[in-house]
């Protein structure tokens, strides 16, 4: 595929970020991976080398990113080839080599649903029925061999299988059932109901069931009234944190109770909104960074359950310093370049996050 072939499957963005635009999608371009040993269809790999893992919650992300139909289904599903016979993913591969020690969050059913937003009609049967079986064994996964207390909350056995492996979500150790995991499980059933409904599954009103039951066991049990809590499974001993995670329960938009996110909002504003976006940690605290995912995975439910003007500023800071400094992580007091291993500069999964930001201004927040 040519790079202008390439390109052509992203969407518009703003006139000022076409220029970062071309850099952005030119590093996925040639950070792409043909399929090879163990990689069964073209992935897109942290970056160009040396990092050359695909990690398969980056797929998603990449997805995300896309705007044509039949690339972003591709992109979604590419790491369900090594899916194993338990429903879990693999954390990351290469042609040679499959990490299965630890997994990630399944952000696909996030992206499935961004997927059947952005495209209606366009998504056919055949895309649908090459997500359901995978999506389904991923399902599984997450709501029996990760609830090993039996109480029907999905839980973390790794500190990095929430992607963000510092958070202090695990400050009293794992395994630990936290407000993302919850999210993440609870939509990737609300996906799995929209798909099975499109494709005319009886099964379709039981998945539903199943995503309302896990929201109501997060609202019920996980919010203490000013925040979102985490516990340990099994002790179900609190676990209080005020990491970035405590607000990724604004991917759910408008599904999250008015009253839980008029407080949620209030303490972005007030405590975790930089100039470049939002921070990791709470101002006056650790030393906090920007980092793409959380601004993919927060922000656009922000602007859905109805705060547009602290949305559309969060993203705006961040869109503008991602195209002015190309980092992949950066310090939230100063702007200043975290070096993340060997790259000071953008890397492909950054440059996807910033393409998705770029892309929600240019179509939802204008």
């Amino acid at each position: 595929m040519t790079f202008q072939q390439w390109y052509d499957l992203y969407p518009k963005v703003e006139p000022q970020y076409e220029s970062m635009k071309k850099k952005a999608v030119h590093l996925i371009w040639e950070s792409r991976a043909e399929p090879s040993g163990y990689i069964k269809e073209p992935m897109i790999r942290f970056t160009k080398p040396p990092e050359l893992n695909c990690f398969s919650w980056h797929q998603v992300y990449h997805a995300m990113a896309m705007s044509d139909v039949d690339m972003a289904v591709q992109t979604l599903m590419n790491m369900f080839q090594n899916q194993d016979e338990f429903g879990e993913l693999p954390d990351l591969m290469t042609e040679n080599y499959i990490n299965i020690t630890a997994t990630k969050p399944p952000i696909h059913g996030y992206g499935a649903l961004r997927i059947i937003e952005r495209y209606g009609d366009l998504l056919t049967t055949a895309h649908c029925e090459a997500m359901y079986p995978g999506l389904s064994r991923l399902y599984g996964f997450w709501t029996t061999l990760r609830d090993t207390d039996n109480d029907g909350v999905p839980q973390y056995n790794h500190g990095c299988e929430s992607g963000f492996d510092f958070s202090t979500m695990f400050a009293k150790g794992v395994p630990v059932e936290t407000p993302d995991i919850i999210c993440y499980v609870a939509l990737l059933a609300e996906a799995l109901a929209e798909i099975a409904n499109r494709l005319g599954l009886p099964e379709a009103q039981e998945w539903a069931r199943k995503s309302n039951l896990l929201l109501d066991k997060l609202f019920s049990e996980f919010w203490n009234g000013s925040r979102f809590i985490a516990m340990l499974s099994g002790l179900h001993e609190h676990v209080l944190f005020d990491s970035i995670e405590a607000y990724f329960p604004f991917m759910l938009g408008k599904r999250l109770p008015a009253h839980i996110s008029a407080v949620m909002a209030d303490d972005l504003e007030t405590c975790y909104l930089s100039p470049y976006g939002l921070r990791s940690e709470p101002k006056s605290g650790r030393k906090s960074m920007i980092m793409g995912f959380s601004q993919v995975i927060i922000l656009p439910g922000l602007y859905q359950a109805g705060y547009r003007d602290l949305a559309t500023k969060a993203v705006r800071g961040f869109t503008d310093y991602g195209a002015a400094a190309e980092p992949v992580f950066f310090f939230a007091d100063d702007g200043s370049s975290a070096r993340e291993n060997d790259f000071t500069k953008m890397s492909a999964l950054s440059a996807a996050m910033w393409l998705d930001c770029a892309t929600f201004l240019y179509n939802d927040a204008r």
